[in-house]
């Protein structure tokens, strides 16, 4: 009789079941018996899940990852597999260590190209096999993300938007993920943009006043920020708007700096719009506070900035929104006012029109929504007057219904 089969395991005829370390030990010993093979396959199966469904999560200082495996491997294997949930960012070059018995090892692309920042994204699921030969693992699925062939269509819009955070500084913040594709050569290639944004400061590369694009690109190792006056224009090979002339810059946005070194961005001066993601942003000017007249019969601007004015950006494609609510008397009855927006020194549309009963007649001019083209860039708008005859005068209040206002919107 085999002396093995002879041998007894009191351990595992008892009814109690054997504690995960205890077949792990069993069975690196080669001390498991025939009939108990079902057991440690059922049980090796389920460390397995658990390794490849993703639902171990790492841990570990900046650029690196630690994961628990289920398995504990004393030594590594060619081809061991593990799924884990990424606990942070690649800062680059990064190892992953997946027990306690076992050497950390360097990360590399599915090419054998070292992890770079950005490449493992925090809450993303990764799939790492060791690779005997190179002594590293290896991820699938990870790396710079290059469309198929030059002029294939970009599958991630660009889910980014451009924000003003301070006079000193702007964002390009994450909308709807991360990724932005920027081309290179004519092949899009999908950067990450880092959780805090990718910031531009006036203050560490001055910039004087004017209106500038703002373009994204990669600096190697992040996105950055660039601003230039060199406009742009769609890529021949994929669609994109680039820095006319130079491929590896994506468009993002549009500033206007009012004065060196200072973004700006309220209601009266829209100075910061974003290409991708817009949103309907308000225009206003304060109300006139006391009424001003004027007795030209040619159209001008009688009141004191920055009454019934604002400045904005505005993109070719898309439309300034504009509305106004005037209240104005006329000294002489039958007296008339005659309205009309402004953008510089270009009309762009008349209203108002009306006619007074009486001297000194209240009377009230409503444009409710009007949409304007205008030419990318800067775009100052202002509301002028002008009279048929006589005198006329547009009311003014601090508070109240008969205030005289203009309104606006803009996409960006």
């Amino acid at each position: 009789m085999p002396l093995e089969s002879r041998i007894t395991y009191p351990e595992l005829a008892d009814a109690a079941a054997l504690a995960d370390s205890d077949l792990i030990a069993l069975f690196q010993a080669n001390s498991l018996r025939k009939e108990d093979l079902s057991t440690v396959r059922a049980f090796f199966t389920a460390q397995l899940e658990k390794d490849l469904s993703g639902g171990l999560v790492s841990t570990g200082a900046a650029g690196a990852y630690v994961v628990a495996s289920a398995r504990a491997p004393a030594t590594l294997t060619d081809g061991f597999k593990i799924a884990f949930r990424a606990h942070q960012d690649s800062a680059g070059a990064d190892t992953l260590k997946v027990s306690t018995a076992t050497a950390a090892k360097g990360l590399q692309t599915g090419t054998g190209a070292a992890i770079a920042a950005l490449d493992l994204l925090a809450g993303a699921i990764y799939e790492a096999t060791y690779v005997l030969a190179a002594d590293r693992f290896r991820l699938a699925s990870v790396g710079p993300k290059v469309q198929a062939a030059p002029g294939a269509v970009v599958a991630v819009a660009p889910q980014c938007r451009l924000v003003h955070v301070a006079a000193g500084q702007i964002r390009l913040d994450a909308f709807g993920g991360r990724q932005i594709p920027i081309p290179a050569g004519g092949v899009p290639i999908l950067r990450t943009l880092p959780t805090a944004g990718a910031l531009f400061d006036t203050g560490v590369t001055p910039t004087t006043a004017g209106t500038y694009y703002v373009y994204a690109y990669w600096s190697g190792s992040a996105v950055a920020l660039e601003l230039s006056a060199t406009g742009w224009s769609a890529d021949a090979a994929t669609g994109l708007p680039i820095k006319t002339g130079d491929q590896t810059r994506l468009l993002v946005g549009l500033v206007s700096l009012p004065s060196n070194n200072t973004f700006s961005d309220t209601a009266l001066y829209r100075g910061v719009l974003s290409y991708w993601n817009r949103r309907r942003r308000a225009l206003f000017s304060p109300a006139i506070a006391t009424a001003d007249t004027t007795t030209s019969t040619a159209y001008v601007y009688p009141f004191t900035a920055p009454g019934l004015a604002f400045s904005t950006l505005a993109f070719a494609d898309s439309a300034i929104e504009l509305a106004a609510n005037l209240q104005w008397s006329h000294n002489t009855a039958a007296g008339r006012i005659f309205l009309a927006f402004f953008d510089g020194s270009g009309v762009i549309e008349g209203f108002g029109m009306e006619e007074s009963s009486a001297v000194n007649n209240a009377m009230g001019a409503t444009l409710a929504i009007s949409a304007h083209e205008a030419a990318e860039g800067l775009r100052a708008i202002q509301l002028r007057i002008k009279t048929n005859f006589g005198t006329v005068a547009v009311s003014g209040a601090a508070s109240g219904s008969d205030r005289s206002s203009i309104r606006g919107a803009v996409w960006g």
